[in-house]
């Protein structure tokens, strides 16, 4: 069971550390591209459909859901699906598709907003927006995923080191002269307590 327990941290702290390389492009191609990944629901019973985005750009990760509200008028299923780039050589004023509109503050890259819009009554169909939005910098999200895998290895290096020594594991008195049970602290060669 230790063993399985073992493997499966190895494998988590690896799927982390590769989470984190990738952020860390991600972060790399956001000064020059905006990356949008979108997927929308279908029209429901009660005339809504929420689609979620996924947006990485200007050094921002951007999770965000808008919900469209049919009040009247004909039910058509206005957001799709799909991925899209942009270069951001052009847009200097707008952030198209991050959730956030120019006057929204986002300190350090962190953000959170809420926003409902109404859109205006032209011709035979109203509808209502609601959008929600959180902004995280690349950096912060790179840093949790490379350093939550490295938190356990400090440990695992000094008992690794202590048994190749011929130490105990629990407090590193040396086992040379007693090496099924250590007179320090009572521990068994195999590593478990008295």
């Amino acid at each position: 069971m230790r063993r399985l327990a073992g493997n499966l941290l190895t494998l988590c702290s690896a799927a982390s550390l590769l989470l984190g390389i990738a952020t860390l492009a991600l972060w790399a191609r956001s000064r020059a591209h905006i990356d949008v990944v979108r997927g929308a629901g279908p029209v429901d019973a009660a005339f809504t459909q929420t689609c979620d985005h996924f947006y990485s750009g200007e050094g921002v990760i951007c999770l965000w859901r808008v919900r469209c509200e049919h009040s009247t008028g004909p039910v058509t299923e206005m957001m799709g699906s799909g991925f899209s780039s942009f270069p951001t050589s052009g847009l200097i004023t707008s952030r198209p598709f991050s959730g956030f509109r120019p006057r929204d503050s986002r300190v350090l890259g962190f953000g959170a907003v809420r926003s409902v819009t109404t859109d205006p009554a032209a011709g035979p169909w109203e509808r209502r927006w609601t959008y929600w939005a959180l902004s995280v910098p690349h950096w912060f999200v790179a840093l949790l995923l490379v350093a939550a895998p490295a938190r356990p290895w400090p440990a695992r290096v000094g008992r690794w080191s202590r048994r190749r020594a011929g130490s105990c594991l629990a407090c590193g008195y040396d086992l040379r002269a007693s090496p099924e049970r250590c007179p320090e602290c009572g521990a068994v060669a195999g590593g478990s307590g008295a």
